[in-house]
């Protein structure tokens, strides 16, 4: 959703503590070795109400019960299970690369918007696993034959191996040089206004935007000549003269690398033109290029109509978002900036919606047909109609028959307001964490935490995905 590179100025769009119990495997074989079991409150898929126990020594629906305080009361049996989180899980599965997320942070309600449902435990959000329309889980690939983002090969997971996590590097102050691009169904970027800021990081304000960095700037009117000042996009059916949407220049100086960010969008006159649009992102020195004596980071800035705000919302959920919520959007891409199809995300916040977008580059609208088969070829989502406050979204795929993580990002639902978070893949200040968290656990093992994954008695071995989908 963020970011675009053209190749020339006129283009035509193809638009989850070891187990204490002894489970015995009564309603479906499971196919999960212990090391992916995480405790589940009554997950979708039957394996999980087997693994899981309740009741204060009764028989539960998978086994013997052990303490609690109900006879239906979900208990806790995970492996690995992050300090501080809430008995209960949902989630069956862990990823196999779960080592990234951190200890603590917001964590999804067990007990809330469907969470149950869902059979993935990633870095404390759960999330429902995408399967093709056969009914099997969805194997990730890289997108190609899409204008930007595009790549062949496998996914690249490299950057999430611990042996290759980023390191923090030294910054340096940059130029951010692009154009303000409207999303789905604006024509003309002017009356728009950028401004970057730090990221708040610890406390309740955590995930807000914080300092302003730079000067803001505001998109002006003038003419388009499909230059360097303004450039002319072919959208057929959106824009009533020519079809042709202005994609308007823009130079933001003095922006920090290694650093996270925020940039906002928004309305310049402060009126109903745009809707605010919060956009977290980080320049790695590696993105910088040389312009002449200048070191450029070559960044186009999304900005919405606010027109969009409603036809979204209606189109995924046949009403617009409650007065006051906000929604969440991006894309998935891979360690190597390439777009990842057949992803599957969502957030620890309650929504009303979460699903994927349709495969048209130019104009995209949410695809309600697709929200069992995970992301498009854009690797586009959005959560819709959230409550405002901090919020982790996560992404997963299925690679090889194992599941893995494609990241995770800790950031802030603002009211009335979109916030924008693609990921690609992990970022230097998210594995200073998880190394801190490792390190932790090595100086002070604890018991469970750091057991040996063995599998849990009476578990059978087999293949994750050969069981019979429930």
């Amino acid at each position: 959703m963020i970011g675009y590179r053209p190749a020339a100025f006129q283009v035509k769009e193809p638009l989850m503590k070891q187990l204490s119990i002894s489970v015995l495997v009564a309603l479906s074989t499971i196919s999960l070795s212990a090391a992916s079991l995480i405790g589940c409150g009554g997950g979708d898929d039957a394996a999980c109400g087997a693994a899981c126990t309740s009741g204060t020594g009764g028989t539960g629906a998978g086994g013997q019960g052990q303490g609690g305080s109900g006879q239906n009361e979900p208990k806790t049996c995970v492996v690995d299970k992050i300090p501080g989180t809430p008995d209960g899980r949902c989630g069956c599965v862990r990823p196999e690369n779960h080592e990234i997320c951190p200890a603590t942070g917001p964590t999804t309600d067990c007990n809330s918007n469907n969470a149950k449902e869902r059979n993935v435990e990633a870095c404390g959000t759960f999330i429902t696993l995408a399967r093709d329309p056969s009914g099997n889980p969805s194997e990730i690939t890289r997108t190609t034959g899409t204008e930007e983002y595009a790549g062949t090969g496998p996914v690249d997971l490299g950057c999430f191996q611990q042996s290759s996590w980023p390191k923090e590097a030294a910054t340096k102050t940059i130029k951010m040089k692009g154009f303000a691009r409207n999303f789905a169904n604006g024509c003309d970027s002017k009356g728009s206004k950028i401004e970057v800021y730090t990221v708040k990081r610890g406390g309740a304000d955590d995930g807000l935007p914080g300092d302003l960095v730079g000067k803001a700037v505001t998109i002006v009117d003038g003419p388009c000549n499909n230059d360097a000042a303004c450039r002319l996009r072919v959208v057929e059916g959106k824009c009533k003269i020519g079809d042709e949407r202005k994609e308007r220049a823009f130079v933001y100086e003095g922006l920090p690398t290694e650093t996270e960010l925020i940039v906002k969008s928004t309305s310049a006159d402060g009126m109903n033109g745009f809707t605010t649009l919060y956009d977290y992102v980080y320049i790695p020195n590696s993105a910088v290029q040389k312009d002449g004596d200048a070191e450029v980071w070559d960044h186009d800035v999304r900005v919405v109509v606010t027109g969009d705000y409603t036809v979204i919302p209606t189109t995924a959920i046949g009403r617009q978002v409650t007065d006051g919520n906000g929604s969440v959007a991006g894309e998935i891409h891979d360690c190597g900036d390439v777009r990842v199809t057949g992803a599957s995300v969502d957030i620890s916040s309650t929504r009303a919606y979460r699903g994927y977008f349709t495969d048209n580059e130019a104009s995209p609208l949410p695809d309600p047909s697709r929200s069992s088969l995970g992301t498009s070829t854009l690797g586009l989502y959005s959560t819709i109609d959230i409550p405002p406050g901090p919020a982790r979204v996560s992404a997963v795929g299925v690679q090889g028959g194992k599941v893995v993580t494609l990241g995770y990002a800790d950031i802030r639902v603002f009211p009335d307001a979109i916030t924008a978070v693609t990921f690609r893949g992990f970022r230097p200040f998210q594995a200073k964490v998880a190394a801190g968290k490792l390190a932790a656990r090595e100086a002070d093992p604890q018991p469970g935490l750091d057991a040996p994954r063995e599998p849990a008695p009476h578990v059978l071995r087999e293949p994750f995905f050969a069981r019979r989908r429930r």
